[in-house]
């Protein structure tokens, strides 16, 4: 997620009004563009071999993302 990442997600958090199913709150994770870019970097500048997992830290509610970008 990110100002400059246009996906189907982020084209769907920045929806005025976000659909979802009545009583379906998934969890769900998601990563901002610098932290992606952030561990690309670190992998490319210390020739890290191997694949990775990058993920946030923890997850949210659909909700509480819903409401925490200003969508209803």
């Amino acid at each position: 997620m990110g100002p400059n990442v246009r996906n189907a997600p982020s084209r769907y958090f920045r929806l005025r009004v976000i659909p979802t199913m009545m009583g379906f709150d998934p969890m769900v994770q998601l990563i901002h563009e610098d932290d992606v870019l952030a561990a690309l970097f670190h992998a490319v500048a210390n020739d890290v071999p191997g694949v990775f997992n990058v993920a946030a830290e923890d997850v949210l509610p659909l909700n509480r993302i819903r409401g925490l970008a200003g969508s209803k």
